[in-house]
């Protein structure tokens, strides 16, 4: 696996969640995960995590608001 990310998702109730692993060249290991969570028709919520092994390093969350666009 060294080199090549090892990439799944998966469905927890109302959140799609994206899960990247790669091992690191010096045998270690980093995980992002990105969580995306619907909140109404217009709204979506999403995590994203960076762990370098087992350490958290940066979380950042955010919220997309759909807009209307006049583009075809």
């Amino acid at each position: 696996m060294k080199g090549d990310p090892y990439i799944w998702a998966k469905i927890d109730n109302d959140t799609f969640i994206v899960y990247a692993m790669i091992i690191t060249e010096d045998g270690g290991y980093e995980m992002q995960q990105y969580n995306r969570r619907i909140i109404d028709d217009k709204t979506m919520e999403l995590v994203f995590n960076r762990i370098r092994d087992g350490e958290k390093l940066r979380t950042i969350k955010g919220f997309l608001k759909r807009v209307e666009s006049n583009y075809p």
